[in-house]
């Protein structure tokens, strides 16, 4: 057995070896350079020379591009400067491929994100995504040219005619970064479902639908026989170049002449119409399909540019206004996630790079009223890695692209948002889903507060305006037997005895009813956000400040290693050195027992 077992690895690594040569074998003496500046005259003898253009900026006026020595000999020999980026293109792949050798075996959790992975690892992944998930479906939007499986996700949460998002990877083969981001997205939301009251209240609203892998047969080529090959691999009649850019192949603005060519052999190849890529007629198909979709991201790379509609002209669309809000929305948070900058615009994005006809974003606004955009993942330069992003900066990309892809998904569940909170000064009685817009009379707030027959841990949000125990508890006074501190003081009103003197902010008190009743406290709210409670060691009391349900695992991630355990009222724990959660959560109104290794000062996120 264990023979066995070892010539299959020896075999495994002999298989992706050759692949990895001939992945890169079209890359003998090839070099990147960076163009000091491009003219029409220049452009059309690098077009005779066949060059690769690369990343977004492919035609602004210091392109990046792949070229043969025949080329640098013309540049030089006409003194047209550039700059040398990668002298062995063909060592670099193969470099990658090694990594991917290396670090390919480690599929488990967030260690599946460390390199980049296969078509087939995509498709087991998101398999066991949908297996594992009770709100996750495989969805199947055709075959390629070649006859492999489209496929994706679904997330949905039951319900009818919710906002839809409708958000794919790689149209072009040799961008891997997207299909990893994409799928990141998916895992990502899904297991933020079981985690977070947020998530999980916006995918109670919008279904979101994530196809990593739109172009099977050129992702899979890339990684077999050429690592910079764009399109898909259908075969054109009367040529023998193969292939239709499927981001030229939409119905808006087709064949419009913006960074396009009808030649079959460029890399911006249009088709011979509109959707005659098998890919492209698929994806269009099921997209038609999908009820009330609102939103659509077509993932990129690499430059660092979100780009709304339209591309191919410089025209504003109707719903300008809105498509700047949003697409800022969503530029902000792909650069805040990480400090990494990108930057945002519609057109040519100020000159940032070129008009494109035929893109699918563009068909998704202006067919299906879905507001499309163009996410271009990082880096912004070949020199940060190119389309080879190192996969140390795999994660940093895919969270970019969840943060970026949340506002969109927030955006599409708007006509549900507003203030939930019955309290508040401007109380949507229609919202389901709370935007964090409440607004409160600071100088007055009330918590009520539910109390069962007899033990119940009680805490509250309020500071109360007249602070002693015995008044804040007046309201229950006939039904209460008595109160006690974290440190075994009592409260006893059958006989006026009142030991604990003031009610303490950010503490937890254990009460005895007779029988159960409502408690009203009213006075100004604390502050949870920067209202710091030391936990010592040992056993706490300790009340929850915030006025709405959360999870306890997110309330304690940050001091996670320093607690033993939280109990309830009803003996429910967490026991995070076992990840064993059977509280679930923190809810107003109640108090814990937290008991700790060691003495913190905690805040509550």
């Amino acid at each position: 057995m264990v023979i066995k077992k070892i010539c299959a690895v020896i075999l495994l690594f002999f298989f992706i070896q050759s692949h990895a040569q001939n992945n890169s074998r079209p890359y003998e003496n090839a070099r990147v350079i960076k163009l000091g500046s491009l003219t029409p005259e220049i452009e059309t003898v690098l077009n005779a020379y066949q060059v690769t253009y690369l990343s977004c900026r492919a035609h602004s006026d210091s392109p990046e591009l792949i070229v043969k020595d025949e080329v640098l000999h013309w540049l030089n020999h006409h003194q047209i400067p550039y700059t040398l980026l990668e002298k062995d293109l063909k060592s670099k792949i193969e470099r990658e491929y090694q990594h991917m050798l290396k670090m390919g075996k480690r599929r488990d959790g967030e260690s599946w994100y460390l390199t980049y992975r296969t078509y087939e690892e995509v498709q087991d992944k998101l398999s066991e995504i949908a297996r594992e998930s009770s709100i996750a479906d495989l969805i199947d939007l055709g075959l390629s040219f070649e006859n492999r499986p489209i496929t994706g996700l679904r997330l949905n949460t039951g319900g009818t005619d919710k906002p839809a998002i409708f958000i794919n990877g790689c149209q072009h083969a040799r961008e891997w970064i997207t299909v990893m981001a994409s799928t990141f997205l998916a895992d990502h939301l899904i297991y933020n479902y079981n985690t977070d009251v947020f998530i999980q209240n916006l995918l109670d609203h919008v279904d979101v639908y994530i196809v990593p892998i739109v172009n099977p047969d050129g992702y899979v080529y890339s990684h077999t026989t050429d690592r910079y090959w764009r399109k898909n691999r259908q075969l054109n009649p009367s040529s023998s170049c193969v292939g239709t850019d499927l981001n030229r192949n939409w119905d808006a603005d087709w064949n419009g002449g913006e960074s396009t060519s009808t030649s079959s052999c460029s890399d911006v190849y249009v088709g011979e119409e509109a959707f005659s890529a098998v890919e492209a007629q698929n994806v269009k198909n099921y997209m038609e399909s999908i009820p009330n979709l609102k939103g659509h991201l077509d993932i990129h790379s690499y430059s660092a540019l979100v780009l709304g509609p339209w591309g191919y002209t410089h025209q504003i669309t109707p719903d300008h206004e809105e498509v700047v809000s949003l697409g800022t929305a969503m530029n902000d948070a792909l650069t805040d996630a990480n400090e990494y900058s990108y930057t945002f615009g519609t057109g040519d994005a100020n000159g940032a790079l070129y008009l494109a006809s035929g893109t699918m974003p563009d068909w998704s606004y202006d067919s299906l009223g879905a507001f499309g955009y163009t996410y271009e993942l990082r880096p912004q330069t070949w020199g940060e890695g190119g389309f080879e992003l190192p996969e140390s900066k795999i994660k940093l990309a895919c969270e970019e692209n969840y943060q970026g892809a949340l506002e969109m998904l927030i955006w599409a569940a708007q006509d549900a948002m507003g203030c939930t909170n019955p309290v508040a000064l401007n109380f949507d009685v229609h919202a389901t889903l709370d935007d964090g817009s409440c607004e409160f009379n600071m100088s007055l707030d009330s918590q009520m507060i539910i109390l069962p027959q007899g033990w119940r841990i009680f805490s509250t949000y309020i500071q109360p305006t007249e602070p002693q125990l015995d008044l804040v508890l007046a309201p229950i006074s006939e039904e209460l037997i008595m109160v006690k501190n974290g440190i075994g003081s009592a409260y006893l009103p059958e006989y006026s005895y009142n030991g604990i003197g003031d009610l303490v902010d950010g503490q937890a008190y254990q009460l005895k009813l007779k029988s159960s009743d409502t408690l009203s406290i009213r006075g100004m709210k604390i502050p949870h956000k920067n209202f710091e409670m030391l936990l010592t060691e040992g056993w706490n009391m300790m009340a929850y400040l915030c006025d709405s349900v959360s999870d306890v695992l997110p309330a304690f991630d940050l001091i996670r290693d320093q607690v033993h355990l939280v109990k309830s009222s009803d003996g429910s724990v967490y026991l995070p050195e076992f990840n064993y959660d059977g509280l679930g959560k923190l809810t107003p109104g109640e108090g814990y027992q937290v008991k700790m290794r060691s003495t913190v000062s905690f805040t509550y996120p």
